[in-house]
């Protein structure tokens, strides 16, 4: 079983539940689902730490993390976190991860005419363009199964 995170922004949680749907149902495990709860932005600092956390945690401990487009601060940070993963090479539950990122469209990758450096780092698995939310939980599933270790086993 895969464990996996999906870092996305508030706008996109429909299409975040829908893809973590679709990836539970071949039995891989999330490690946080921020999309049940929304913004806590007006929660008080108390719930605002705790998500943080909550969220920090599901990034350190997914093998797989997902960034989905469109996603803004807090989806940047996650996908920071998650290169940090590429520099670790012992075996533990933070191991370097896997890491896609999957948008509509190629332009949801530009900003103002540039692209963000971290999208093209040597750490990021695969890049996924993709309108279709069960076409790129395939293309990752694939992944997996071309790789011989699909559900984390390995042939």
């Amino acid at each position: 079983m895969r464990r996996f995170y999906i870092a996305s922004g508030l706008e996109n949680a429909e299409n975040a539940k829908k893809l973590a749907e679709q990836l539970k149902a071949a039995g891989w495990k999330q490690t946080y689902d921020w999309a049940v709860h929304g913004s806590v932005q007006n929660k008080g600092m108390e719930t605002i730490i705790q998500v943080a956390c909550a969220e920090a945690y599901g990034v350190t401990f997914a093998q797989v993390v997902i960034v989905l487009f469109p996603g803004s601060r807090g989806t940047h940070t996650e996908l920071g976190m998650a290169l940090a993963s590429y520099y670790n090479y012992k075996p533990s539950p933070v191991a370097r991860k896997d890491i896609f990122i999957c948008a509509e469209h190629e332009d949801d990758l530009i900003k103002d005419g540039r692209t963000c450096s971290l999208y093209h780092h040597p750490g990021v698995t695969d890049r996924i363009i993709n309108s279709d939310l069960k076409l790129v939980a395939k293309s990752i599933l694939s992944y997996y199964r071309e790789a011989g270790e699909y559900h984390g086993e390995t042939n």
